[in-house]
């Protein structure tokens, strides 16, 4: 039995749906996370990106709970253990403004461009051959997103070059 449940934490994806505001100004993103191995079940985003993660809370049927962040990071021990379903916001375009970097967001124009690991909450120890699927919609701005096959872990590595660009200057048809 054993055996069978690590295959089944391994082969799990993590499931993102992701709704951009109308004028890029925030994602409101809703996440599956499989069960991972972590005791502590510790979820955080790319170095730099947490303090513009907001409203993180667990879904249950029973209601929601919202997580508290401690230091660079929110502890979900249930969810590593169990599994779980997580939204949250993420302020976009303030952390384009006021960070004005690459690796977390910035502000070119009508385009804000960011890394997907600044803004996908996921867990610190996924197993190695965790994988992530994306779906987003947005009102009418381009979205544009680049991400890399292979386990989430590769999410958070600088030398990817994974973008987001989300600009008002033309509907998308």
């Amino acid at each position: 039995m054993t055996a069978f449940a690590a295959a089944v934490v391994v082969a799990a994806a993590l499931h993102y749906e992701v709704k951009v505001s109308g004028d890029a100004r925030d994602l409101a993103i809703e996440a599956r996370i499989a069960p991972f191995p972590d005791r502590e079940g510790e979820l955080s985003v790319s170095g730099g990106a947490e303090e513009f993660v907001r409203e993180v809370a667990i879904l249950s049927p029973e209601g929601e709970v919202r997580l508290e962040r401690r230091k660079d990071s929110w502890f979900a021990p249930g969810c590593a253990a169990r599994g779980c379903r997580i939204r949250y916001r993420f302020a976009l375009r303030e952390a384009a403004e006021v960070r004005d970097d690459d690796d977390v967001a910035a502000v070119y124009g009508d385009v804000v461009e960011s890394p997907p690991g600044s803004w996908l909450l996921r867990p610190m120890r996924a197993p190695e051959k965790a994988t992530a699927e994306l779906n987003v919609s947005t009102p009418y701005l381009r979205f544009v997103a680049g991400l890399p096959s292979g386990p989430i872990s590769a999410l958070a590595s600088a030398s990817i070059s994974c973008r987001v660009y989300c600009g008002s200057a033309h509907r998308c048809r």
